[in-house]
């Protein structure tokens, strides 16, 4: 699959790490003429013109600030992973965006709710209650690592990453509104997906969305063994799961830059894929990729 760079994810001022762009994106979410990334060493959503290479506007989720040193930026970020979109609801009628974080240390288990308006524009900012779902977490999973998640009927499915180590990824599934209102949360498996090599290194789910009956997904191979620590990128790929959650197609990416974020639209009698890049490095800018792959 080939993959065509769209732009870098500048940004109008900077951001934690001190330059004007998002290195380390981590989830991607569209609604209305809006692109919206979350980096997992930032405690700001940023918004980018859908069209266009504008400067995206960083937005607030949580209070504070981060060092500058990448070290010790690591050791305190909220590592923001997962960007979801969530279909209309009574709460939020024009829908909404649920940011969390992977839940691999415990400073990294905080979320958020952003509800959009009719033109798919930041409405508000809520914080939520979701130790208990990552407690919940915890007890099934013995190294949390959740680095996306899609909403089907009334659950949030939740995707945790595998490492070398452990090269299995877990499709966890509970009450969305549990999470929403910060209610007690039960978490079940639902799914064990282990997908191919790249160098006998695994690869491991960075992010998912829904299109229709089938979910797609992106997979990097990186050769760690752990959920903290990054590793050498040996490979990336995008896939799709059947409404049973089987692996229906897996696809490996001609282009050598770690996908962290996917959007996926219609095309005719193909998909349409977004992806957001992380740079491993917070000198580098995010890129933004696009690329088509036929319906599985």
């Amino acid at each position: 699959m080939q993959l065509q760079f769209v732009r870098h994810l500048t940004l109008d001022q900077p951001s934690a790490s001190g330059y004007r762009h998002f290195a380390a994106a981590s989830g991607l979410a569209a609604a209305g003429r809006w692109l919206y990334v979350i980096g997992d060493d930032e405690l700001h959503l940023a918004s980018f013109p859908a069209e266009g290479d504008a400067p995206g506007q960083l937005i607030r989720l949580f209070p504070g600030s981060l060092p500058r040193d990448p070290s010790a930026r690591k050791a305190v970020k909220p590592d923001l992973e997962v960007l979801a979109s969530l279909p209309p609801a009574t709460a939020y009628p024009h829908g909404a965006l649920l940011a969390l974080g992977s839940g691999s240390t415990a400073r990294r288990r905080s979320g958020a709710l952003v509800t959009l308006d009719a033109e798919g524009a930041v409405e508000s900012i809520r914080q939520l209650e979701v130790s208990g779902l990552f407690r919940a977490i915890a007890r099934l999973v013995d190294q949390p690592n959740i680095e996306g998640a899609v909403v089907r009927d009334d659950q949030l499915l939740l995707f945790n990453r595998g490492n070398r180590a452990r090269p299995d990824n877990l499709v966890l599934a509970c009450s969305l509104a549990d999470v929403t209102d910060g209610k007690t949360v039960e978490v079940i498996v639902r799914a064990r997906l282990k997908l191919d090599t790249a160098n006998d290194v695994p690869l491991t789910v960075t992010d998912a969305c829904s299109l229709g009956d089938r979910i797609l997904f992106s997979a990097v191979a990186e050769d760690t063994s752990n959920a903290y620590e990054d590793g050498k990128l040996i490979g990336t790929a995008v896939g799709a799961l059947d409404a049973n959650l089987n692996v229906v197609h897996l696809e490996r990416v001609d282009h050598p830059v770690k996908i962290e974020g996917i959007q996926a639209w219609t095309d005719g009698d193909k998909i349409a894929l977004l992806l957001v890049s992380d740079a491993d490095n917070p000198t580098k800018p995010a890129g933004l990729f696009k690329c088509l792959m036929v319906k599985p």
